[in-house]
């Protein structure tokens, strides 16, 4: 490799590791998956519980209750066990004959082919009010039946922890579209959007010089073994790496190490800072090659219009 690509190619490299990783493009081709039986037979539970509810059958609602169960209400208050909670649910009903129950899932989750976690919110609909409570449900599957061990009344305003990788990178959804550096020389355009299921943020960006040009394709998403974003990269000049991120608000920030297209080895940390809709900002930091210092890096991003 000549010098004069150099520079241009390390540049490629270590600017991937700004917002995110990849893996191959193949990858981003895949189908979104489907719902599992299991998932599908929760999700047709907790519809049926609602209905039950709304015609106040209590035989119903207790069959969904697994013996040990237990309830959590919004104070914080626990209910324990099945006879409890159906004694509770009969004094309930009482009072909310005419009412209308409607259940939102926003996940579920199997944890072991016996065990699921949903989130979701529920919707009381009274004559003269409305009521909405979000919540955390733990079923295990008994006999072939799912049934309720655990429901847990969120407090109004809080939300159920993020289980999906949507939900954990929610905080950076606001990159997605179309990008352009407003420094000329090396121009970066950048394209951010969803993978299939919304399972990891894809990036494709170009960096082009008047001598150059390198295409770059990302990933970023959760690791669930270390608990923490995670990002891979590889560019067309053969380049690749990874960083792993921690969030700050609006800004996260990322420790990277990237091999170079000559076997060199980059390092740095990317600070990606949120503007407003329409502007973004990434600095490089403690940027080296092979243990050598390079200067820092900042570079702006404008949101392309149409």
């Amino acid at each position: 490799m000549s010098r004069r690509r150099g520079p241009l190619l390390a540049l490629a490299a270590l600017l991937a590791l700004l917002v995110g990783g990849a893996l191959l493009k193949s990858l981003t081709a895949q189908e979104s998956k489907k719902p599992s039986q299991d998932e599908q037979a929760i999700r047709q539970a907790v519809t049926a519980y609602a209905d039950a509810f709304s015609k106040g059958d209590l035989d119903q609602l207790t069959a969904y209750w697994d013996p040990e169960a237990e309830h959590i209400d919004e104070s914080g208050k626990i209910t324990q066990g099945r006879d409890a909670i159906v004694a509770l649910l009969r004094n309930n009903l009482r009072g909310l004959k005419g009412c209308k129950l409607a259940m939102d899932i926003k996940s579920v989750r199997l944890i072991t082919p016996e065990v699921a976690l949903e989130d979701g919110q529920a919707t009381l609909t009274k004559p003269d009010d409305t009521v909405t409570t979000p919540y955390t449900a733990v079923w295990v599957k008994k006999d072939g039946h799912w049934k309720l061990r655990s429901i847990r009344d969120l407090p109004e305003g809080e939300e159920p922890a993020p289980t999906t990788p949507a939900e954990r990178l929610k905080g950076m959804e606001w990159v997605i579209g179309d990008w352009q550096s407003v420094e000329a020389t090396p121009a970066v355009s950048l394209n951010c959007h969803w993978a299939p299921n919304k399972s990891f943020l894809l990036f494709d960006y170009h960096i082009k010089s008047d001598k150059d040009e390198t295409s770059t394709t990302m990933r970023i998403g959760w690791d669930p073994v270390n608990e923490q974003f995670h990002s891979w990269y590889f560019d067309s000049a053969g380049g690749y790496g990874e960083g792993s991120w921690t969030r700050d608000g609006k800004t996260w920030v990322s420790e990277t190490t990237g091999v170079l297209p000559d076997a060199r080895i980059g390092t740095a940390r990317y600070i990606v800072r949120f503007v407003d809709d329409k502007t973004w900002q990434w600095q490089s930091r403690n940027r080296a090659v092979d243990g050598r210092p390079l200067a820092d890096v900042d570079v702006r991003f404008v949101r392309k219009t149409n």
